[in-house]
């Protein structure tokens, strides 16, 4: 029964896991909430469970408590790994450039959107200010090309129109367009990478402070 009860709660650790990464940023984010739900009861009856094992003297409860231990870390490498990475990119047919771009900030991480047409400067668009490291992100072109979709992991979390030049945010439904901001001439996304003190990251640049539309100026 002890047994039973163990792998029950290490699966429900992974299933836990999982869903952050797969439903963050999707329309069905509010799922986010109930797998860490699932996760900290994973957690509480691993560890229940390597105390029960440990009265009993069975060495199974050191590995337990071990398991317990180690994906309490997974968690706070979740929220917390990742620094400055563009997550993805992508170059359009048309010659439109886009990337996604992770920056930390506050307790998490910044996450913006960038697009650059033919000639033209970067613009920027926000995404979330309280993200979570994209662990897989990637930038995937409609069948025309004009229309690219924003995948983190495995579901779309917005959609960029490339003629239009709007984007959708799929947790809010919400579109905006054209950029939020403009970065300054000669930006390229490589310099997104730099300290925060450098001249060339978009936070002294004075472009994306990854805030909320209705906080933007």
């Amino acid at each position: 029964m002890t047994r039973k009860i163990v792998c029950g709660g290490i699966v429900t650790i992974l299933v836990g896991l999982v869903g952050l990464e797969v439903f963050a940023g999707t329309r069905l984010e509010i799922l986010t909430n109930y797998s860490f739900r699932l996760f900290l009861v994973g957690i509480l009856v691993a560890v229940i469970s390597s105390v029960v094992l440990l009265i009993r003297r069975q060495r199974a409860g050191i590995v337990v408590l071990g398991a317990a231990a180690v994906a309490i870390l997974g968690i706070i490498v979740f929220f917390t790994a990742g620094g400055r990475d563009i997550v993805a990119r992508l170059t359009a047919p048309d010659g439109t450039e886009m990337c996604v771009i992770e920056t930390p900030g506050g307790e998490s991480h910044q996450t913006g959107f960038y697009y650059r047409r033919p000639g033209q400067r970067w613009g920027w668009f926000y995404y979330e200010h309280e993200d979570s490291h994209w662990w897989v992100g990637r930038i995937h072109l409609s069948p025309e090309g004009t229309r690219a979709g924003l995948y983190r992991l495995f579901l779309p979390v917005a959609y960029f129109d490339i003629p239009t030049e709007r984007f959708t945010i799929v947790r809010w439904g919400r579109t905006l367009g054209p950029a939020q901001r403009w970065m300054p001439e000669g930006w390229t996304p490589e310099d997104a990478l730099k300290s925060v003190s450098s001249s060339g990251s978009p936070m002294e640049a004075g472009a994306p402070d990854n805030k909320p539309p209705e906080e933007t100026k």
